[in-house]
C-alpha cells in the first residue's frame, strides 16, 4: 500500500493518456469530501519511482534551464520540465520498490535483509 502521507513518497497525477500533470510530496488529488476511511482506500494514489529517459537534445535543454519556483517549493526537479512546457509520460508498473529516504527506512531495509 502506498504510504501517501509521507513527504518522502512523491505522488503524481496524470491525464487519461498517461501524461503527467503534476508531481507533489502532498497526496494528490486532494479529496474534497474525504470520508472516514483511509484516503488510500478512497483513491488510487500513484507513487513515483524516479526513472527518466532523455533524448540528448532534451537533456541538454533541461540542464540549461534554471531551477523554477515550483521546483524549489516541492524540491522536485521534474517540475522544471513541466513548467517549461515539456511532457513526462507515465509508465505504470506493479513493481514494489523499497525506498530509503530516512533512517527508519534504512532500519526496515536492514531488518528485511538480516
Amino acid at each position: 500500500m502506498l504510504d501517501n502521507i509521507r513527504p518522502n513518497v512523491v505522488k503524481l497525477v496524470a491525464d487519461k493518456n498517461d501524461r503527467v500533470l503534476w508531481f507533489s510530496r502532498y497526496p494528490l488529488p486532494y479529496l474534497q469530501r474525504a470520508g472516514r476511511s483511509s484516503r488510500v482506500d478512497q483513491w488510487p494514489f500513484i507513487g513515483h519511482i524516479g526513472v527518466y529517459f532523455f533524448r540528448r537534445a532534451a537533456l541538454t535543454r533541461f540542464a540549461s534551464w534554471k531551477r523554477t519556483k515550483l521546483e524549489k517549493a516541492e524540491s522536485l526537479e521534474q517540475l522544471r520540465i513541466l513548467e517549461n512546457g515539456g511532457q513526462i509520460h507515465l509508465f505504470k508498473t506493479r513493481l514494489h520498490t523499497i525506498s530509503v529516504d530516512t533512517r527508519s527506512d534504512l532500519k526496515k531495509l536492514d531488518d528485511l535483509y538480516s
